[in-house]
């Protein structure tokens, strides 16, 4: 299960996304809403979401202070804006501080969903690296004694092969 939160002042588009979120069978999402920027981080202190679909302009905050503060809070919270501006500034600042995708409101649902999905795969290929990465860790912890007893053991039988005066040259 992944856990989504949209973020739109405007609450139509907002709700609109949960309910396009909770048709989908699969993969099965958790789909929270939230009408403003600090809403959404209010939530994101309760709960850990995997990816926030938001808008950009917003009273107070807006969504690229949110990213901000999201990168910087929770770095493996995947970003997506959907915005009703196509303003370059925007799109180069979202991308700039870490968001995965920069969608127009005008772009279908299809295009929506495609992004969505295209964000788990990069999710399930993070997690696989962060599995391999703790199975790695764990080998090394384990392993670990037993090299230093294997290098102890080489390292005594060559002095001793030396000659102890030989050693303290």
């Amino acid at each position: 299960m992944y856990k989504i939160m949209v973020v739109d002042d405007e609450p139509f588009i907002a709700d609109g996304l949960a309910d396009l979120f909770n048709q989908i069978q699969d993969p099965c999402f958790e789909v929270s809403v939230a009408y403003s920027a600090q809403s959404a981080l209010e939530q994101l202190d309760q709960t850990r979401m995997d990816i926030v679909i938001s808008d950009i302009k917003m009273p107070k905050m807006n969504g690229i202070e949110m990213l901000a503060e999201i990168k910087e809070r929770w770095p493996f919270c995947h970003v997506i804006f959907l915005s009703g501006y196509s303003d370059f500034d925007y799109v180069q600042s979202a991308l700039k501080l870490g968001a995965d995708s920069y969608l127009l409101k005008s772009q279908s649902d299809d295009a929506v969903l495609e992004t969505v999905f295209e964000t788990i795969k990069t999710i399930e290929k993070e997690k696989d690296a962060e599995h391999l990465q703790q199975r790695i860790a764990e080998e090394y912890e384990f392993a670990l004694p037993i090299l230093q007893k294997d290098f102890i053991s080489q390292f005594l039988c060559f002095g001793t092969s030396l000659g102890v005066s030989e050693i303290q040259e």
